[in-house]
């Protein structure tokens, strides 16, 4: 205590007015080197605490951050020690972070495609795709109508989903239910509606049809009533008003006049039952309604020349005079009719109850039977037959010879017997024809049929040409064989007449026509070919161009 204040003596380690300066214990060697002091209240206490990362009591031994505390990373990181305690995680994929506690977002670039939504997984994302796309990304499209969704339809894909256009008369989403349409009741008059795929029938009660029942059957329509009877058309049926002279439900059955035997029997030849009447047919001879008058066939005087009519049944009988007959006596009875008295192919001339004959020259006698014999002497030269007919020489002639009596010698080849183009050979007694190609026969006149039945393809038609054939192809082919379909090198060939797409050989008609168009197109060879390479020619055959006339 001092007289103006007072004074403090403090003990070791504070220090200041009041001592209440705690001195501190702490100094660069109080500790060891991997410590740091720490000063505590009172004299010399301290406490050292070891840096991070060590241990012991003087902080000389170095701790395993890794294994210390148990693995401080986590989700399966690796820890990896470092100096003065630190560590690092090593994060396994999909994680980060200091201690690899975060899932690193896999959705954060939006990998999902057409905005399907993302989910986070770790190092992974799932994408949860629209309908009808598939993939990792949603980058795949799915055919929806894969499937055959529709069962009575057509599907269409519309890429998030599918849609059936069904068939007409079903409906629903997959095209399963059958339209009922019998749901209107469309049928009339009590008809029993049967619902059928896009449609529906109707069993109609009697007396109606139609598709709905609607009309009325016409039961007259097929005209059941016979006999030109009228029919009225009933709800259910017919009936008929019958002309008179018929009966029946469809006045089918006649009533028969002739049931009471009206015709007088003995001039009748039948009853004719009518519409409502009969007639008699009457035999020859007979007339009248009834037949029951006998013809006077005299009462016309037919019998001529004096002949006496007797009436007959259906006919008459005339009784000549002499020198006249026939059915009417009105042929004279003469010498010349039948067989012909007169011989030697005279002539006969009725008279008279008599007759004349007219001889041929050389004949004579009443009926001309008086001839010379012409034969006698061989009279036919050359080997010629004589026939003798009375009214002059007939000689029979070899080939070789003609004439009355054979005298000439007849030349065959001067006569041109052989035809189209032969060549005649004169034998002296005979002769031969040497046929150009095509043609057989004794005087060549026959055309050799070149077409057999397998001479052209199927559809083609065989012309028939002189020692060849052409075919004549089916519409759109070509060629020899009208095997070629015709395009654009259609094969016209202008200088061979053999070919059957030349133009010679392919003739038309023109009927009454009085002009022609002709159009073409020309692909010459060579550059700057010249000739002519249109000729316009008429000819005979609507086949071959044979006989041709120039016309352009």
């Amino acid at each position: 205590d001092l007289p103006q204040g007072y004074r403090c003596e403090c003990p070791p380690g504070y220090s200041g007015i009041n001592c209440q300066e705690e001195a501190s214990d702490c100094s660069n060697d109080t500790c060891p080197a991997r410590a740091m002091c720490k000063n505590e209240p009172g004299f010399k206490n301290y406490t050292c605490l070891c840096r991070s990362g060590y241990t012991g009591a003087d902080c000389d031994v170095t701790i395993d951050p890794c294994t210390a505390n148990g693995n401080p990373c986590a989700n399966g990181a690796s820890c990896l020690a470092l100096q003065q305690g630190r560590y690092k995680c090593d994060c396994l994929p999909g994680w980060e972070g200091i201690h690899c506690e975060q899932n690193i977002d896999d959705c954060a670039e939006n990998p999902c495609l057409l905005g399907a939504n993302c989910t986070d997984l770790v190092n992974d994302f799932q994408c949860g795709c629209a309908p009808g796309f598939t993939g990792k990304r949603c980058e795949e499209k799915i055919d929806l109508c894969l499937s055959e969704p529709c069962k009575h339809g057509t599907c269409v894909d519309r890429l998030f989903d599918h849609e059936c256009v069904c068939h007409p008369g079903w409906s629903g989403d997959a095209c399963d239910i059958n339209i009922d349409d019998c749901a209107d009741e469309p049928c009339a008059n009590d008809g029993v509606c049967v619902d059928l795929v896009n449609g529906y029938s109707c069993t109609c009660e009697p007396g109606y049809t139609g598709k709905n029942c609607q009309h009325t059957i016409d039961d007259c329509e097929s005209s059941p009533c016979q006999n030109g009877a009228t029919c009225v058309d009933q709800l259910d049926g017919f009936t008929c008003k019958c002309r008179p002279g018929f009966v029946g439900l469809s006045c089918e059955a006649e009533i028969d006049e002739c049931l009471s035997d009206p015709c007088n029997p003995v001039g009748t030849e039948r009853c004719l039952d009518l519409d409502n009447k009969f007639e008699c047919v009457c035999r020859e001879g007979f007339t009248g309604a009834f037949c029951e008058t006998d013809i006077d066939d005299c009462e016309a005087s037919p019998c001529l020349n004096g002949g006496q009519c007797r009436d007959r049944v259906a006919g008459f009988e005339c009784t000549c005079l002499e020198g006249w007959r026939g059915v009417r006596c009105e042929r004279q009875i003469t010498s010349c009719g039948g067989q012909s008295p007169c011989q030697n192919d005279a002539n006969c001339i009725d008279l008279f109850q008599d007759y004349f004959c007219v001889c041929p020259s050389g004949t004579d006698g009443k009926n001309c039977e008086t001839a010379p014999e012409r034969c006698i002497g061989n009279p036919c030269m050359h080997g010629g037959k004589c026939q003798d007919y009375g009214s002059g020489l007939n000689c029979t002639c070899p080939a070789d010879f003609s004439g009355i009596g054979c005298q000439y010698e007849f030349d065959a080849c001067d006569a041109n017997v052989c035809q189209n183009g032969a060549t005649c050979i004169d034998y002296g007694s005979g002769y031969s024809c040497a046929c150009p190609p095509g043609y057989t026969g004794k005087n060549c006149e026959d055309d050799i049929v070149d077409c057999k039945d397998n001479s052209c393809p199927p559809g083609a038609t065989c012309i028939d040409l002189t020692n060849g054939f052409y075919c004549q192809c089916a519409f759109n082919m070509t060629g020899d064989d009208c095997r070629k379909t015709i395009q654009v090198d259609y094969d016209l060939y202008f200088s061979d007449p053999l070919r059957s797409t030349a133009a010679q050989v392919v003739p038309f008609y023109t009927g009454e026509t009085n002009s022609l168009t002709i159009a073409m197109w020309v692909q010459f060879a060579q550059k700057d070919d010249t000739g002519i390479f249109f000729t316009l020619y008429g000819v005979q055959s609507p086949h071959i161009a044979n006989h041709r006339r120039l016309l352009f």
